[in-house]
């Protein structure tokens, strides 16, 4: 399921971003409905995880610093409980890990696991 990031600043840009398993981790970036930029591994350089984040970055959705607070404050603290930039940048990230890990435990929020066969 993509998620929907709002840009911080520029109020009709938006990034829908997520996992897919035919694309991988993905990044769309639009203006006004228009898709202005795309991440995927289908381009060039693609890097996973950390690429989609850089992306972001690039486009002015995440700050490089509030990443790098992110990444380190996630072990003890919830987004919510983050100054806003590193909580938002939480956010992106453990919605994607989520998204990319098929365990059920780390599944979105009412999702349905697979039952196992007996």
């Amino acid at each position: 399921m993509p998620h929907l990031l709002r840009h911080p600043t520029a109020r009709k840009r938006t990034a829908t971003y997520g996992f897919d398993r035919a694309v991988g981790f993905f990044v769309n970036i639009e203006r006004k409905d228009m898709l202005i930029a795309e991440y995927d591994r289908l381009r060039p350089g693609y890097d996973e995880l950390n690429g989609a984040l850089r992306f972001l970055v690039e486009h002015g959705f995440l700050q490089a610093a509030d990443i790098d607070e992110a990444v380190r404050l996630s072990p003890v603290l919830l987004p919510e409980e983050m100054e806003p930039g590193a909580g938002r940048a939480a956010e992106v990230i453990e919605n994607l890990r989520r998204a990319a890990d098929p365990d059920p435990e780390l599944a979105p929020a009412g999702a349905v696991p697979d039952e196992e066969e007996s």
